[in-house]
């Protein structure tokens, strides 16, 4: 198997049926890591593709813009999704009534 689909496994383990709210929950924070940890890679080589664009443009303004478009459109996506991370985690907050909880760190009884 790759070691891509190792280091992330989805859905939740559970003995028997995984049909609480905990495991929803669990699953939900599972699909947020891996986009979290898909999402800065590919922003990186954006960034990194529209530098090397940006630097070996030779002038042409047509490249120069290609490749300050890759570097916004990259930035852009990172923000997005601190955002939106951001966001879930403070609904989740207010849903558990204001306290500290870390939703990172979601443990279900078995």
């Amino acid at each position: 198997m790759p070691v891509a689909a190792n280091a992330f496994q989805l859905v939740p383990v559970c003995n028997g049926p995984c049909m609480s709210i905990c495991n929803l929950a669990q699953l939900g924070k599972n699909i947020i890591d891996f986009m979290v940890w898909i999402i800065f890679p590919i922003a990186t080589a954006v960034m990194v593709y529209g530098g090397i664009m940006f630097i070996f443009s030779g002038g042409s303004p047509g490249k120069v813009e290609k490749g300050k478009s890759a570097i916004k459109s990259a930035v852009i996506g990172i923000a997005i999704m601190a955002f939106a991370w951001l966001l879930v985690n403070g609904v989740i907050q207010i849903m558990n009534g204001g306290s500290a909880f870390s939703w990172s760190t979601i443990t279900c009884n078995k």
